[in-house]
């Protein structure tokens, strides 16, 4: 399957899912008719495509009555639907019309009738069809079994499927559902398996617990069925054996109910074979055998229910999608052999998302495990919990590479400001103007402003500084280093210590790694036990006042050619003690030396 392959989600009438209620909203965002893998690949952390394919996803859901598609803290995002009032109105008047013109060459009576009629069918529909309605892209019309004799007729005449061979299941049947009175349902269908049956001696459907694996084989064979199943009902397949290593993914599934494989002896399922998996159930996995869960291709993935993954001692691998936004309770407890789960979100909003949706609140999905992040993301993941723990799990591991840029500023250390978050400010687009209705088109520009708005406060974080403001590092959290970053201009006082002080803990700053500032205005002080080689020759000092280079009491050794050749510069040495080594190559010619404060 190619891994750029559009995403289709249908949205099932009557959502059967229970656990999904709480998640919801966060279900709509993955509405979305192109989501795809080209998310995870985008430019600056991959966020400008997320938040098209999330605007694109809203304008379906809220039609839908959905509501606010997310909301967390300080942040609210609300959306508004494209409304579809007015093109169906201007499709049914063009039917209408063309009618009209026919019936009106066979009888000038008859066509006043057809006319009287179809107007007055015409307001009826415009009154009763609900704009709500049209994000429903199917809804189950009748329940089938599947025998060696052929399908059951349904209640509807249209269905497509007839297959001589004994699948040996309860096939439910879904219809795409149209914006038509009299006949809402038409082609194409979809599918779901509801149970495991066979047919006994009296011809009598038995449920079993045992897949009949000869059978079933056939069925995937069967492409008309099997690629269009959609949905796998709640306890489907409880408690079955035959499973194994027998079952395939079918390719276009979009749900899977609560219990689904509960207590089975399945123990592979290659979810590669898809990509558009949607939600998936309160315990849907519980006690199986499968040992490695990659969900990782499936970007309309929204919602995870409670225990999902859980009570599992072969499991050891689990990949989860950027789009996840609901995830219930203990989904990986007890599960000794699985440390690590990949996750995939990239942004802070992202994880705030998740936890206001997390309904019980208690926040331990995945408590005791150790969560592996996308490259180049923990500073996102650490402005959302500085304890470096998210759900239960930890993130604070030497494989998410746990760097952060800080900035010194007036004697402290602050994290700078969030430039992905900037990025996605920068990119949001007002879509208002493509909404007919005055009405609306008013109300998303009004929610388009106020998201922005919250948006453009969160980054002005007062915590926050802008690494302009002064000496930029990139600390370590692990190894308690820090390193010196370029930064083109230094204004003011510069310092350079052998450690700096952030969030309570001390890093050593290790110059042999360092970039210094290309430019420093007004004073430099060097208050460092050891002063390297050459560690001011690429800074050009631009001089604003007296000693703009100052050696404290601290300094007790100077390399070689500490300052630039080409410059001119004042050196202070600000002593109280005559115990610091100099090398004799210290300072070239066109250094003048000072001494303050020496005794």
């Amino acid at each position: 399957m190619n891994e750029f392959e559009e995403i289709k989600v249908l949205v099932m009438y009557n959502f059967p899912l229970k656990e999904v209620a709480f998640e919801w909203n966060a279900m709509g965002i993955t509405i979305v008719s192109v989501f795809g893998a080209a998310m995870v690949a985008a430019a600056v952390y991959g966020m400008t495509v997320l938040y098209g394919s999330l605007m694109a996803g809203s304008a379906v859901v809220t039609m839908a009555g959905v509501g606010p598609l997310f909301s967390s803290g300080s942040s609210s995002f609300w959306f508004v639907g494209l409304s579809e009032s007015s093109e169906m109105v201007a499709e049914s008047v063009a039917v209408v019309a063309a009618s009209t013109t026919v019936m009106a060459i066979g009888s000038v009576i008859g066509a006043l009738l057809f006319i009287g009629i179809t107007i007055g069918l015409l307001l009826w529909e415009i009154h009763a069809y609900p704009e709500q309605m049209a994000p429903f892209d199917i809804e189950l019309i009748d329940e089938v079994f599947v025998t060696n004799e052929g399908t059951t007729q349904p209640n509807y005449p249209g269905k497509l499927h007839k297959n001589p061979h004994s699948y040996g299941f309860h096939i439910s049947e879904f219809a795409t559902l149209t914006k038509e009175k009299i006949r809402p349902h038409k082609d194409p269908h979809y599918y779901g398996i509801k149970k495991i049956e066979t047919v006994d001696s009296k011809n009598n459907l038995v449920h079993t617990n045992r897949l009949d694996v000869a059978e079933y084989n056939e069925m995937v064979k069967d492409k008309d069925l099997f690629n269009n199943i959609v949905f796998i009902h709640e306890k489907a397949f409880i408690s079955s054996q035959g499973l194994g290593d027998n079952f395939k993914f079918p390719p276009r599934l979009n749900y899977i109910g609560d219990l689904a494989f509960a207590g089975s002896d399945l123990a592979s399922l290659d979810f590669s074979q898809g990509n558009d998996l949607s939600a998936i159930g309160a315990s849907a996995f519980i006690a199986t055998r499968l040992s490695d869960i990659d969900l990782s291709r499936h970007h309309a993935l929204a919602s995870i229910g409670s225990l999902c993954f859980a009570v599992n001692e072969n499991l050891h691998t689990l990949k989860l999608p950027p789009a996840v936004l609901g995830i219930g309770n203990n989904i990986v407890m007890d599960t000794p052999n699985l440390h690590d789960i990949h996750v995939g979100w990239l942004m802070k909003q992202q994880l705030q998302l998740i936890e206001a949706n997390d309904h019980m609140k208690e926040k331990n999905g995945f408590a005791g495990k150790n969560l592996l992040i996308p490259d180049g993301v923990f500073e996102q993941y650490y402005r959302y919990n500085k304890n470096c723990t998210f759900l239960g799990g930890n993130f604070l591991l030497k494989e998410n590479n746990p760097v952060l840029r800080v900035v010194e500023n007036d004697g402290f250390c602050y994290l700078t400001k969030d430039r992905a978050l900037r990025i996605f400010i920068d990119n949001l687009k007002d879509v208002s103007g493509e909404i007919k209705d005055k009405k609306k088109r008013q109300e998303e520009a009004d929610r388009f402003k106020t998201s922005k708005q919250q948006l453009e406060a969160d980054y002005a974080d007062p915590n926050c500084r802008d690494e302009s403001s002064g000496m930029l590092y990139a600390i370590d959290l692990l190894s308690k280093k820090a390193i010196l970053l370029p930064n083109k201009l230094q204004k003011g006082m510069v310092t350079f210590k052998d450690k700096i002080r952030f969030n309570g803990k001390d890093y050593a700053v290790d110059y042999s790694l360092s970039q210094p500032p290309e430019y420093v205005t007004s004073r430099l002080i060097v208050d460092m036990e050891t002063v390297p080689d050459s560690m001011f020759s690429r800074i050009r000092i631009i001089e604003l006042g007296d000693a703009p280079i100052t050696f404290t009491d601290n300094v007790r050794s100077i390399g070689r050619g500490i300052c630039n050749s080409n410059e001119s510069v004042n050196v202070y040495f600000d002593w109280n003690t005559s115990h610091a080594l100099v090398n004799d190559q210290a300072f070239h010619g066109n250094v003048r030396l000072h001494v303050l404060n020496y005794t």
